[in-house]
């Protein structure tokens, strides 16, 4: 989990994950960082949640079931270090 504090969101929640849309018309707004983190987690078959509370943004990413590291590995097609099997 990642919080700063900053502005309440001035557009539904749901919309900060579309690319683009940013919560705030000000700079300091959280931009479109969250459809990039979105896209990632959907790739990657994490989960994404967000929430605004007592002035602070939190961003939550769940990884879900543990999975071995070589299989990671496997799935980046990258060579696994001598001594580990997929």
């Amino acid at each position: 989990m990642i919080s700063n504090s900053g502005l309440e969101p001035q557009v539904p929640v749901m919309e900060l994950f579309e690319r683009f849309k940013k919560g705030n018309p000000g700079g300091d707004s959280i931009g479109i960082g969250l459809a990039i983190v979105r896209q990632i987690c959907d790739l990657s078959h994490f989960t994404v949640g967000y929430q605004y509370r007592s002035g602070a943004h939190s961003v939550a990413v769940g990884f879900g079931p543990r999975t071995a590291a070589s299989k990671l590995l496997q799935n980046l097609s990258l060579p696994l270090p001598d001594g580990l099997q997929p």
